[in-house]
């Protein structure tokens, strides 16, 4: 999937807000395109700019097609230069490597949240299996120590296309994603966000990640329940999130954010829809 019109940014990205009793939290993910770094304003505008009166403003971005480490820290100083910003965005480590020169990566605001980790969970590999890194960050709350403030983050670019190779090669980076969060302690807040490029939640690779098995550790669900067959259809046109102008028209809900059935379950940090 490519974005190539940044100020469409509320049509082409998939956010969910997170709250607890007193505090609220964005997370959002961005495929960026290609992103080599530069192009500041429009990537300012994008975060902290109005449109009809809303406001993108997440406090975590979980990012696809960064190039490179350099064009990270680029972006990182343009959000914290913004008119608007509260200036204390950071970003996890930066792995480079994920096929092709496109990576994902984090960024998110040190001062609402504390990096515990980053972590490689797999490198990208031959054609048949994940072609791009798999990697998970460990956010927890600024100021608190409890396991129950903890989240796990993985930023996902899978493999485009609708043919038998692209949904194996899918199944297989869904695959490693779900057994790696199998291993997280139990309860742990899980959030696998970013551009799946899957067409249907009956693929092999969404029911991988959402459907039931015999270890549920690692399950994560749609926060909006919308199951079916996404792409070109006009019964899901509200929840759309293809790129209208790279991607041929908004016909598709490619980017989303799932999550582990702990962040719905009242209790502690929960998805809190808008």
């Amino acid at each position: 999937m490519r974005h190539t019109v940044l100020g469409l940014i509320a049509a082409t990205a998939a956010f969910a807000p997170l709250a607890d009793a007193s505090d609220g939290l964005r997370i959002a993910c961005w495929n960026i395109t290609n992103y080599g770094g530069g192009n500041i304003s429009n990537l300012q505008n994008v975060v902290y700019g109005q449109f009809n009166g809303n406001q993108f403003a997440p406090d975590v971005i979980l990012l696809q097609e960064i190039e490179t480490s350099g064009a990270l820290a680029q972006l990182v100083n343009g959000l914290n230069n913004a008119a608007g910003s509260p200036g204390d965005w950071t970003s996890g480590q930066f792995f480079s490597g994920g096929g092709g020169g496109i990576n994902t990566a984090l960024v998110y605001r040190a001062g609402v949240l504390d990096l515990v980790g980053s972590t490689l969970v797999a490198p990208s590999a031959s054609p048949q299996d994940n072609p791009r890194n798999v990697v998970r960050y460990e956010l927890r709350l600024a100021g608190y120590l409890a396991e129950e403030t903890v989240m796990s983050l993985y930023p996902v670019h899978m493999k485009a296309g609708s043919g038998t190779n692209d949904q194996s090669r899918r199944l297989a980076e869904a695959r490693i994603i779900r057994d790696d969060a199998e291993l997280l302690p139990a309860g742990r807040h899980i959030i696998v966000g970013g551009d799946f490029n899957i067409q249907n939640s009956f693929q092999s690779a969404y029911q991988e990640l959402t459907g039931f098995q015999a270890n549920n550790n690692g399950r994560v669900f749609d926060p909006i329940n919308a199951p079916g067959s996404w792409n070109n259809s006009f019964t899901f046109r509200m929840i759309h999130t293809q790129d209208p102008v790279g991607g041929g028209g908004m016909d598709d809900r490619r980017d989303q954010l799932l999550l582990s059935s702990g962040l719905g379950d009242g209790l502690g940090l929960d998805y809190a829809g808008q």
